[in-house]
């Protein structure tokens, strides 16, 4: 790989001829998905490995395929695989090469007309798991690193701020996954018991001086450790259903 990198950024000058086709719109212009990413090494980096010689270049929606940086796929006289794949595990986007990514690494349902969808923008739409976008269009939303696992957040509210608060940790753990960066964790505070998985985790009180759920569930509770979750956010924390939030603080909430 290093081998690659060094030769990307040695070799400035590429035959104008050479393009690629990857990552266009039916205008072969840069399309969303071409920088619908990340780069995982900085700009300036990216600018130093791939830049052409004589000016600065980068993928730009709308900009067509001539105004890719060449040393992003050419090691200056062909099309290099070699170069592509360095390019897109260093600098997708700055090089427009998002849609080689793994997020849009699968297919479409292709009875499901998933150019509808992107033109009504549902892909960013927060309910996107309720439209069940990640089985009919996840090439499309980009999507295909949650189909080809597990990682989802269950909530369409999910704020990242909240994910290491240690009074809401176990529910963020269940129901923001992916937000919070939880999915090489194990959810044992969920898996070790059958209460359902909302209920457990919002009354779970995840430090050493209390482990244990609330014994009583009046319809409009008092919870003792109410006052602390209130100062955190529980009552307007859209990530936690209203009935929840009357379950164990309606009081402390103004619910009731």
């Amino acid at each position: 790989m290093l081998q690659i990198l060094v030769l990307a950024a040695l070799c400035f000058e590429a035959h104008a001829g050479i393009t690629l086709k990857e990552c266009l719109d039916k205008e072969e212009k840069f399309s969303e998905e071409a920088l619908d990413c990340d780069d995982i090494v900085p700009e300036s980096v990216c600018e130093k490995l791939f830049a052409p010689a004589g000016g600065e270049a980068k993928a730009i929606v709308g900009k067509n395929d001539n105004d890719r940086p060449k040393n992003c796929y050419s090691d200056g006289t062909n099309q290099s695989d070699d170069f592509i794949k360095a390019a897109t595990k260093t600098c997708p986007k700055y090089c427009g090469l998002c849609c080689k990514t793994a997020k849009f690494d699968c297919k479409d349902d292709e009875t499901f007309d998933c150019d509808k969808v992107k033109k009504a923008n549902q892909c960013k739409d927060p309910w996107k798991s309720q439209l069940n976008l990640v089985d009919k269009c996840p090439k499309t939303c980009g999507l295909c690193e949650e189909k080809n696992g597990d990682c989802q957040d269950k909530e369409p509210n999910c704020d990242e701020t909240q994910c290491k608060n240690s009074d809401f940790q176990a529910a963020m753990k269940v129901n923001c996954k992916k937000t919070c960066n939880f999915c090489d964790e194990q959810t044992t505070a969920a898996a070790d018991t059958t209460a359902p998985a909302e209920t457990t985790t919002v009354a779970e009180e995840t430090t050493a001086s209390a482990t244990t759920e609330p014994t009583t569930t009046p319809p409009c509770g008092n919870d003792p450790r109410c006052a602390k979750w209130v100062q955190n956010g529980f009552c307007t924390n859209t990530l936690y259903p209203e009935d929840y939030k009357i379950k164990y603080c309606g009081k402390a909430c103004g619910k009731c």
